[in-house]
């Protein structure tokens, strides 16, 4: 039997050998069974080929094409990253400078006496430590 399920199957997709064909025609016209799986069968395979596989319209295409020139006109995607970076980083490290001057203004203000440890903020010790440090490395 489960050769001539084979069989009704292979039908479907490809032409059949005479004997084999003859086997699958006895085994339908003696099994009612068989004749109904077949039946299923053939109600899957329209079904199967009824689906129609989604497509885009021309006009989605049309604008795929436009949106990659002008990205294109427009120069280089990493070219445009990295000039925001650069632009970025650079109103970054400004507002940085200005932060750290006013810091040490006010340091300053606050002070005793005018040095450099005193625009920083830190005591003489910790200064030669940290001199110390960044010449020996």
């Amino acid at each position: 039997m489960k050769k001539i399920i084979e069989l009704l199957i292979k039908s479907f997709d490809s032409e059949l050998n005479n004997r084999d064909k003859i086997d699958l025609s006895d085994a339908l016209e003696h099994s009612k069974e068989l004749q109904m799986e077949q039946c299923e069968y053939e109600i899957i395979r329209n079904r199967l080929f009824e689906i129609k596989t989604p497509s885009f319209s021309p006009v989605f295409e049309q604008n795929v094409i436009r949106k990659i020139r002008q990205l294109n006109d427009e120069g280089n995607i990493a070219d445009q990253l990295f000039y925001w970076l650069v632009y970025g980083f650079r109103r970054l490290g400004l507002s940085a400078a200005v932060a750290a001057v006013i810091l040490m203004v006010f340091n300053l203000g606050q002070a005793e006496q005018f040095s450099i440890a005193a625009a920083f903020g830190v005591s003489d010790m910790i200064l030669e430590k940290i001199v110390i440090k960044v010449l020996f490395l």
